[in-house]
């Protein structure tokens, strides 16, 4: 009988603690859900980027993205130009966000005025 209560005990109590997990494991889960998705860019409507990693061939690259959230780069990529899609955005150059407003649906950004386009260092969709 003594046993049989603990086993109970011991099942009751790793109930209560994983009732108390589960928020945040819940939290983590949509946390991680939120993070921006490479998808094919076969939409008009994802996010697309052309841009180019420094002194690699070919110059300019393409890809889409999808989903609200925030995906940041630690490396030599360079921003040419983007589409956002049925998106509002924000790049990241320089250690900042930017513009500072974000940047509306359909809407066409280049960056002619930069030979070699514009630091890349992440991309934040809303």
């Amino acid at each position: 009988m003594k046993n049989r209560l603990t086993a109970v005990l011991v099942t009751t109590l790793t109930m209560l603690g994983l009732t108390i997990l589960v928020p945040t494991e819940s939290a983590s889960a949509a946390t991680a859900s939120a993070n921006i998705s490479e998808v094919p860019c076969d939409s008009s409507d994802y996010l697309q980027v052309w841009y180019h990693i420094a002194g690699f061939l070919p110059k300019t690259q393409e890809v889409c993205y999808a989903t609200a959230g925030t995906f940041e780069y630690d490396s030599n990529y360079w921003l040419d130009a983007f589409s956002t899609g049925n998106n509002v955005v924000q790049y990241k150059s320089d250690g900042t966000w930017q513009p500072a407003s974000l940047v509306g649906k359909y809407t066409y950004m280049q960056f002619p005025n930069h030979p070699g386009g514009v630091k890349w260092e992440g991309i934040y969709i809303r």
